[in-house]
Parts: structure tokens; C-alpha cells; sequence
């Protein structure tokens, strides 16, 4: 979990220091440039979030849970988009509300299943240690 943290925190900072010069092998327009950069800056600071979340759910369903995990993923990025757009989204009618969207619907479902995965890690592996 710590390394992909730490690849999404340096690919993040590079997108913030070289964003204009990334765009650019896309966008020749200085408007749409602008516009990237705008979501970059909100985005690379959201990297280092996506890898936790994935990780303790990867961890969750090799413990031979698989359900539970797959709930929480709907739950936090699917229901949980659907109700910001609606509620803060359609509040603020701001495009940089709607990127901030990504950043918060991660980190609800990266805490949801790290704590799942620490609860489901304690009953199942630690408590088989135990009865060794």
C-alpha cells in the first residue's frame, strides 16, 4: 500500500511541476491547457488516495471476501457520485466541485475498506493464529 502511495504522490507532484508541458502533447490550445491544468491540480493531489482504497480491497477479497468489499465500492463510488452531484455539485455548479467529487468518494471508500479489512483480518488470521 505504501509504495503505491508514494508512486501516486510522485507521479502527482510531476503532473503539478510539468502539467502544461504533459498537456501539451494533447492540446495545442492555450484554453484547453488552462483547463487541464485546472484538473490537475486537484487531481495530482488525489493520486496517492486511489491506491489505498484498491489495496485494502485487494487484501479484503484475498481473505475470501469478496462481497462485502464489491458493496462498499458501489456504495462509495458509484450511490455516494450520484448524491454529491446532486447535493454539492448542483450547489456550487462549479467544475472544480465536480473534480473534487473523485477525491472525496475515495477517500470514503478507502477508509470504509481499510476498516473493513482491519476488522475481517483481526476475526479471520488473527484469531487462526491463535488456535495454532
Amino acid at each position: 500500500m505504501l509504495y503505491a502511495a508514494v508512486v501516486g504522490v510522485l507521479v502527482g507532484v510531476l503532473l503539478t511541476v510539468f502539467g502544461r508541458e504533459f498537456l501539451g502533447l494533447f492540446a495545442d490550445k492555450p484554453e484547453v491547457i488552462d483547463a487541464g491544468v485546472d484538473r490537475l491540480r486537484i487531481m495530482a493531489f488525489s493520486y496517492w488516495i486511489g491506491p489505498l482504497m484498491d489495496a485494502s480491497i485487494a487484501a479484503s477479497r484475498g481473505l475470501g471476501r469478496s462481497v462485502a468489499p464489491t458493496i462498499m465500492v458501489i456504495l462509495g463510488s458509484c450511490v455516494f457520485r450520484v448524491i454529491w452531484i446532486y447535493t454539492i455539485f448542483a450547489y456550487f455548479h462549479t467544475i472544480t466541485s465536480l473534480y473534487l467529487l473523485y477525491m472525496f468518494s475515495w477517500i470514503l471508500t478507502g477508509v470504509a475498506e481499510y476498516i473493513y479489512f482491519r476488522i475481517t483480518y483481526k476475526r479471520n488470521v488473527l484469531t487462526a493464529r491463535a488456535t495454532w
